[in-house]
């Protein structure tokens, strides 16, 4: 599910952050502090020293240090504050950490760095939350008819209008181009899905977005049409929205793109993310890659592509990468979006939804699609993530894996991971560690757990969305936002609610396990495990000084945890100075 809302920030907040307070867990770490004696002498004394701190370093035999040593990008030593404050010469500068909690570099293993585009956002009458939760995040249609002729009333012809929409307008057979047009004829209209897999637009939208009265569907995607003609009736669907976000994105200047991805690594790491994985982002590859290298981005930016073949799947391959020039940058492999979501009713399922008998949802490409893409992963070494929603989507995949090669290849390569895995039951985890796919899961997800429950109905409903069940199978978990906004794109949010899980309590993960899957799960899932996830010296010096200890504080005051101190290869990106202020060069 990718949720993601580039015309309407707020829409999460009413819904989200009631439903995540519905569990309250309470876990405190085990401290442990045994290290071995002093590292071999170096050449000179290290550059940094992080002291009086409580380092939670993530190793599995010696969990909680005192201090770290940094030299160059390299974490040099861990250990008590004694041994590394011995380490330290004239030049090397000293931090003291006031007993704040020192993590590895949290990685947002799933994300979309959407900027966002001159629009009029549609504002649904507040006073219609107070009787209905969902006002906000799923209006009524009469809502968005009365919150769109508001805006159309003081908008110039020929500007663009978005909101967000949710079940209840999608669902709406009425809710279409002709609607639009009646209320908004001389403005572009969008009404954007909050997951990112539903798209309506009027006429002039159409012509905006350069698709054609009668276009024929795109590759993974389709439109709707009038009755049995090929009219266009305005709604869009999986790639095609996609391809639209193309053409709406490939107009912004890049000057635009190149402050967006700024202000997205300034915030990122001033949560304490150090590293993003971006899964296909809408903006052209070659535009993203120009951006980010102009915006200089103080955070690591791992790219998954998105391919959007005009014909065949295998067009794809011949296209070139760009090779990015900034040293935090990198093309990993390729995202391809496998279903929808259970919101729209776009997942897979491998059994009819409960609330749609006969409809299982659909897959954007064919399993011979689907196998050839693996196949192509398997022979070049290219890593492929897939999105994967729907339990009958995940059982095309690994059965389509396991026709290449053994399961023991696949553990042995490592090419494929999932994204999301909604829809992994039982049996298709055991599998899924089998075949050893490691699997990112979005905690935001799990907020809406009457919706998952009216799609399966109670009894699936039990076992979808897994987190601990994952971990018990054998499975890497990484943990993402989805999401390049706030409040559902702060880590600390996610956490809450991987900890707590609105959806079914007695799946949520420990905090410890929470933040492995932020720091180390996400480093694994990008085959660096070696370097970067956990403070162990030869690691990378991707560091966060947090503002409370997440382990301890009280699980409502989770979100609002926030970086002190963010370093990035052993420099500074993000200070709050709250302890550099005390700490100048010299010891």
């Amino acid at each position: 599910m990718d949720i993601r809302l580039p015309v309407r920030p707020q829409s999460l907040r009413q819904w989200l952050v009631p439903a995540a307070l519905l569990a309250i867990v309470a876990i405190c770490p085990a401290h442990a502090t045994r290290f071995p004696g002093p590292p071999d002498p170096a050449d000179g004394p290290p550059d940094l020293i992080l002291v009086d701190g409580k380092v939670f370093t993530g190793e599995p035999d010696a969990s909680w240090a005192e201090a770290v040593a940094v030299r160059g990008d390299r974490i040099e030593a861990v250990g008590s504050d004694e041994r590394i404050e011995h380490l330290a010469g004239p030049q090397t500068r000293r931090v003291d950490l006031e007993s704040h909690v020192l993590l590895a570099g949290l990685t947002d293993a799933h994300v979309h760095p959407w900027p966002t585009y001159p629009r009029v956002l549609l504002h649904y009458d507040p006073r219609a939350g107070a009787h209905d939760p969902r006002a906000d995040l799923d209006p009524a249609v009469g809502e968005v008819e009365s919150a769109l002729k508001a805006a159309v009333a003081k908008t110039p012809a020929g500007k663009l209008i978005a909101g967000g929409i949710g079940p209840r307008v999608l669902d709406h057979a009425g809710a279409d181009r002709a609607w639009l047009d009646r209320l908004a004829p001389h403005n572009p209209v969008m009404l954007w899905g909050f997951t990112g897999h539903g798209l309506i637009v009027n006429t002039a939208a159409l012509r905006l977005l350069e698709i054609a009265p009668e276009a024929p569907n795109p590759p993974g995607g389709a439109y709707g049409r009038v009755g049995d003609t090929q009219r266009l009736n305005g709604r869009i669907y999986e790639y095609g929205i996609w391809n639209a976000d193309r053409v709406l994105y490939g107009k912004l200047p890049m000057s635009a793109l190149v402050d967006a991805y700024r202000k997205f690594a300034s915030q990122k790491a001033a949560w304490g993310i150090t590293t993003v994985q971006s899964m296909g982002t809408m903006v052209p590859i070659d535009r993203l890659v120009a951006a980010l290298d102009r915006s200089a981005p103080p955070i690591r930016f791992e790219i998954y592509r998105l391919f959007m073949p005009r014909h065949d799947v295998g067009e794809s391959w011949a296209e070139p990468f760009p090779a990015p020039q900034s040293p935090h940058v990198r093309i990993l492999g390729a995202k391809w979006i496998l279903d929808g979501t259970q919101v729209e009713r776009g997942a897979y399922l491998r059994e009819p939804y409960a609330d749609r008998p006969g409809w299982r949802g659909h897959l954007n490409w064919s399993p011979d699609d689907i196998r050839r893409i693996l196949a192509h992963s398997l022979k070049t070494g290219m890593p492929v993530a897939f999105h994967v929603a729907g339990d009958g989507t995940a059982a095309v995949v690994f059965r389509q894996m396991l026709s290449l090669a053994p399961a023991a290849v696949w553990r042995a390569r490592r090419v494929v991971r999932i994204e999301h895995g909604d829809g992994l039951a039982p049996d298709l985890l055991r599998q899924a560690a089998d075949l050893g796919t490691p699997v990112t899961q979005n905690p935001v997800h799990l907020s809406f757990p009457d919706i998952m429950r009216e799609r399966y109905g109670a009894e699936r409903a039990r076992t979808v969305q897994p987190l601990e069940a994952m971990l018990k199978a054998g499975i890497h978990l990484a943990l993402g936002s989805d999401e390049n906004m706030q409040p559902v794109a702060n880590p600390w949010l996610n956490i809450m609610l991987a900890v707590t899980d609105p959806m079914h309590p007695d799946d949520a993960l420990t905090r410890t396990q929470a933040i492995m899957a932020y720091t180390a799960g996400g480093a694994y899932a990008s085959h660096e495990e070696d370097m970067r996830g956990r403070i162990a010296p030869g690691m990378l010096a991707d560091l966060a000084v947090v503002s409370a200890d997440p382990f301890t504080v009280p699980i409502r005051q989770l979100p609002g945890i926030h970086s002190e101190l963010t370093l990035v290869g052993g420099k500074i990106v993000y200070d709050s100075g709250l302890l550099t202020a005390r700490s100048p060069i010299g010891h």
